[in-house]
């Protein structure tokens, strides 16, 4: 039992290995857009109602 729970869980994690690999191989960097420009707020829009405070 103990040995089959470890082969189980071994199978497991080398598909979950795979998996992250193959999908981040297939990512490409250049579709992610930055929310904003880290100095303004620039692109942020106010949900009426809404208030921002620093």
């Amino acid at each position: 039992m103990k040995k089959t729970l470890y082969y189980i869980c071994s199978y497991i994690t080398i598909l979950m290995l795979i998996a992250m690999t193959a999908c981040n191989q297939a990512g490409d960097s250049n579709h992610w857009k930055p929310l904003f420009d880290v100095k303004t707020l620039t692109g942020w829009h106010k949900v009426p109602g809404g208030k921002w405070t620093v």
